[in-house]
């Protein structure tokens, strides 16, 4: 649906122990990342928030995930991002 608001679900774990995942890129509609939607995706190297401001991260969706990898998003709360997701934060302008 174009336009919709959307969630990656914990009812689904999207993408829950997908090995040969590298990067995600968010689209800007997405409001929340629920728990364990991207559990245990090993090689996940980059994520990036194409919104305007980064979803809310519940603190479990990314476990597992490298403490090498990169979240870059545009605005939002530095410190819950930081909370919720293991590696490298970093603000972009785009």
């Amino acid at each position: 649906m174009k336009g919709a608001l959307m969630s990656v679900s914990d009812k689904s774990s999207a993408f829950r122990d997908c090995k040969e995942l590298k990067k995600v890129v968010l689209p800007s509609t997405l409001r929340r990342i629920d728990r364990w939607a991207f559990i245990n995706c090993t090689e996940l190297a980059t994520v990036e928030c194409r919104g305007t401001v980064a979803p809310k991260i519940d603190e479990e969706a990314f476990r597992g995930v490298p403490a090498s990898a990169q979240l870059l998003y545009k605005e939002g709360d530095y410190a819950a991002l930081k909370s919720s997701f293991p590696g490298e934060i970093k603000k972009i302008d785009k």
